[in-house]
């Protein structure tokens, strides 16, 4: 393979098309099967569900990797959700507030992008890291602010309490930061990067960015709220073709930022 050219470069074997369908429909199944037990509230087993998906994906990806290496690599990339979610499920094991917390996981989340990253072997670029066609830059801001309604949005769906109780320049820009890196940054490389890039490789744009939403979705589930996982799948899109069209994850970083931002600091303090 040539790693300059990264994912794009190869023409890997490919499994018959239902039978690759049956694997990635399986793993979305056991995925949901964790979400389920999160939005009763039970975080050991929602845990448990997700570590043991973790493992099924990375000893899958290892059995296909000379077999089948398009689909080993994309269910490496995939392994990256069920991390996520482990780390997110852990808040109340520790004792840390939840911003706090955010700011912890987003050191080993990032870390797992890079691990996943070099694997692949993805660039940094190839994964949405760059700001894209300078004439298109504008569409990046416009995309940035649109996280502003969509955040306020979300709210009247999920009514959260705000994570913070002390609005101080210096405890307000630390939330900010930590949303940032582990919920905008970590989240939108996770899956408008490294998945959308290596599901698109594998099974073709329209393919990949439907599966890729579909797994983002899923992941709401725990919120216990039908709506918001609509919304999510709705807002998945919207930041997919986004990327897809510019080939950066500039605006939607800055979106998923302002979402939550929005969501979990700004409406609460005036709801």
């Amino acid at each position: 393979m040539d790693r300059e050219g990264g994912l794009g470069t190869d023409a890997p074997a490919k499994p018959s098309p239902r039978g690759a369908a049956s694997i990635l429909l399986s793993y979305l199944a056991a995925i949901a099967i964790g979400e389920y037990f999160a939005a009763r509230g039970e975080a050991f087993p929602a845990i448990a569900v997700h570590l043991a998906v973790l493992f099924s994906l990375l000893f899958h990806a290892a059995t296909l990797s000379a077999r089948l290496p398009g689909l080993a690599r994309f269910l490496m990339a995939l392994s990256l959700a069920p991390t996520l979610r482990v780390l997110s499920l852990s808040v109340p094991f520790w004792r840390f507030t939840i911003v706090e917390w955010l700011a912890i996981m987003s050191v080993p989340l990032l870390a797992a992008c890079y691990a996943v990253l070099r694997a692949l072997p993805l660039r940094l670029g190839d994964a949405g890291l760059n700001l894209g066609p300078l004439r298109r830059l504008h569409w990046q801001f416009g995309v940035a602010l649109t996280g502003i309604p969509l955040g306020a949005a979300e709210f009247l769906i999920l009514r959260p309490t705000a994570w913070i109780a002390d609005y101080s320049a210096a405890s307000f820009g630390f939330a900010v930061l930590a949303i940032a890196l582990a919920t905008g940054l970590a989240e939108e490389l996770i899956f408008r990067g490294i998945l959308q890039k290596s599901a698109s490789a594998f099974a073709g744009p329209t393919s990949g960015i439907l599966y890729v939403t579909g797994v983002f979705a899923v992941l709401h589930l725990g919120s216990a709220a039908p709506v918001d996982v609509a919304f999510a799948f709705l807002v998945g899109l919207f930041f997919a073709w986004i990327v897809f069209r510019t080939g950066s994850l500039f605006g939607v970083v800055a979106a998923h930022t302002l979402i939550n931002v929005m969501l979990y600091l700004v409406v609460p303090l005036y709801a």
